[in-house]
């Protein structure tokens, strides 16, 4: 007998919640990474306009 064949109806409700919370969770890591990326970008940028000043 298959896993979900056992599950209730609450209970596969429950899973779809967390796998969004979980994909929502990953998506907003990824947007802090690429900002973190963007800002040391910028603060490289920065720090090589100043020295070659």
């Amino acid at each position: 007998m298959l896993v979900a064949e056992q599950m209730t109806p609450a209970a596969v409700e429950l899973v779809l919640e967390v796998r969004k919370e979980i994909e929502a969770r990953h998506e907003e890591a990824d947007r802090l990474r690429c900002r973190a990326i963007e800002r040391a970008q910028t603060e490289a940028d920065l720090a090589s306009a100043v020295s070659c000043s």
